[in-house]
């Protein structure tokens, strides 16, 4: 009778087991996909850029003719692009108006 309950029991582990490890499958790859997108975002905040932006650079009118290396022609510094991003306030007084540069900081012009 022991040896039936300990095989029982083993039984009952192995296969306590088998869905533990089938479990963990789908959570680790869905942790992926959780992170992945956690950094993304965390760098288009911080790179001040949409993903719309980020996604399609060359087909948005305004970003066209800006080179992709340059970065977003709106990023004005991380410590700024971080607090518009986490602490926009919706008061009309505060609103901060978007302007494209009027020139390529790559181009000297003497």
């Amino acid at each position: 009778m022991g040896q039936l309950c300990s095989g029982m029991a083993l039984s009952g582990l192995l296969t306590a087991s088998l869905a533990g490890i089938l479990t963990l499958v789908p959570e680790a790859v869905f942790l992926a996909f959780v992170i992945y997108l956690a950094a993304f975002h965390s760098y288009l905040a911080c790179a001040n850029v949409t993903t719309w932006e980020c996604l399609s650079w060359s087909k948005i009118s305004y970003l066209r003719d800006w080179p992709r290396n340059l970065g977003s022609p709106f990023n004005i510094g991380l410590a700024k692009n971080l607090r518009l991003y986490f602490c926009y306030s919706l008061n009309p007084d505060d609103y901060f108006v978007w302007k494209m540069p009027k020139r390529r900081p790559d181009v000297n012009i003497v």
